[in-house]
């Protein structure tokens, strides 16, 4: 066990078959001293002056107590009446000094003790999951104001990058390829209820790429790119929930094919999927009570097809009923990060988005008044922007953290009055590091890692 005080604490355990590791993050105690004394010049005695009173406030529903020492009693030089003590900074606090007189021994008494006002703040509960993936394990990480409870399970993998989401506060799925990379292997996934389920295979599901998901009517959606004959570039739909699991995979159409899987999003009442085809265009095929097919194309202001890296899938966020914000890299710059917005039929034409550029699958979700975009910088860094619907513009590229990562990070929507949850894995520690964005636009990171070991893929998910 370890502890850090007065402002985190952190405890480690690891037991046989799971490891878990409890850290804590903030605590706002304030402590304060007593206030300034002030001098007496009167004829006949002084009074000192009376310690500060302290507000102190904590992030949990517990009152915690500060203190403060007294005031220092005041001078006095003429008379031999006792000076008084000033007052103690707070009610745990011994009283003040006495009054010093330099022509008596008589001294002041101490004075009382002050008083406090202390507040408190509601414990945060809104949900917040971190899935990891690394070679042999995979690790689930439950945010419980003020801390973090990391446990891992047992499994082998490849390490590339999951998916989850939660359907519920309580209940959620994290998903991912377990297999040789390049090659098949199977689709596994844990259940996420605050610790890590056993892994299990999905149901008649083999892939040979990383998953995508999405939360549509209460049930998780998932994207894998399955085979069909000798293709491998094909993806299905499987959905789970709680109650009755997984739904056998379905084909979306044999049409609609991509070397990487799609980039998912759902709203309330429909769901996007976008990719890069056969031929690099940037397609779309929307969900609604079914697959709305042909796909078709995101179209550029020539009315000609958009185009993209179709190695690296795409980041998608619903910004509202069927309108949807789409992130990719373009294909005349494999590195340049573009953007556009649509629907299952229509879209204004892509843009740059300034001096964004990333070589991985970047990470995008949506907030209450857009979405933030998140990647692994082309110099390993973590950096970020947040995208405002109302005006259609991007907040400058800021760098999170001081630290390198070798892979893409996760975001998701902010919790606990956060705007923003970003994290993203360390290159030099390999575990789970975690930041957020602040109301006022500014970007805190947590000052010691989540948990994890050797790990390679994470995933972030709310509800």
């Amino acid at each position: 066990m370890f502890c850090r005080s007065p402002m985190f604490a952190l405890v480690l355990c690891s037991p046989a078959a799971f490891g878990c590791q409890l850290l804590y993050e903030k605590n706002d105690l304030t402590v304060a001293t007593g206030g300034s004394s002030t001098t007496g010049t009167d004829s006949t005695s002084s009074t000192g002056g009376s310690g500060g009173s302290t507000t102190s406030s904590t992030t949990s529903s517990a009152s915690t107590s500060s203190s403060g020492g007294g005031g220092t009693g005041g001078v006095h030089t003429s008379s031999t009446s006792a000076n008084t003590g000033g007052s103690g900074g707070f009610t745990t606090s011994t009283g003040g000094t006495g009054g010093v007189i330099s022509s008596s021994s008589t001294t002041g008494g101490g004075g009382t003790g002050g008083t406090t006002t202390t507040s408190t703040q509601p414990v945060c509960t809104d949900p917040l999951f971190v899935f990891a993936t690394a070679d042999t394990a995979v690790f689930c990480g439950t945010f419980a104001d003020p801390a973090w409870m990391f446990t891992s399970s047992a499994t082998s993998g490849n390490g590339s990058r999951p998916a989850a989401v939660l359907t519920s506060a309580t209940a959620g799925v994290g998903v991912f390829y377990e297999g040789p990379q390049p090659g098949m292997g199977s689709l596994r996934y844990v259940e996420l209820s605050g610790t890590c389920g056993a892994p299990a295979n999905v149901p008649m599901a083999t892939t040979k790429a990383p998953p995508a998901a999405a939360v549509l009517n209460g049930d998780a959606q998932v994207l894998f790119q399955g085979a069909v004959g000798a293709g491998t570039d094909h993806p299905f739909q499987t959905t789970w929930d709680p109650a009755t699991m997984w739904t056998l995979p379905a084909q979306i159409d044999a049409n609609v094919f991509s070397p990487m899987i799609a980039g998912l999003a759902a709203s309330a009442t429909d769901m996007l999927a976008v990719y890069g085809g056969g031929n690099d265009a940037l397609f779309r095929v929307r969900f609604a009570n079914g697959w709305q097919l042909p796909a078709s194309c995101f179209k550029d202001a020539m009315n000609n097809c958009e185009f993209t890296n179709k190695n690296l899938a795409p980041g998608v966020a619903a910004l509202g009923s069927d309108n949807y914000l789409v992130v990719f890299q373009e294909l005349a710059n494999l590195k340049s990060l573009r953007f556009l917005k649509g629907n299952g039929t229509t879209n204004t034409p892509s843009q740059k988005i300034s001096t964004a550029e990333s070589l991985s699958p970047v990470a995008l979700a949506p907030t209450t008044s857009g979405a933030i975009l998140a990647f692994h910088g082309t110099d390993n860094k973590v950096y970020a922007s947040v995208y405002t619907t109302a005006t259609d513009m991007w907040s400058p590229i800021a760098q999170v953290g001081t630290g390198t990562t070798f892979t893409s990070p996760a975001v998701a929507k902010g919790v606990c009055t956060h705007d923003a949850e970003l994290v993203y894995i360390d290159t030099t520690d390999k575990q789970v590091h975690h930041a957020w964005l602040n109301a006022d636009g500014t970007w805190q990171v947590a000052p010691n890692p989540i948990g994890g070991e050797n790990l390679k893929g994470v995933a972030l998910t709310t509800f």
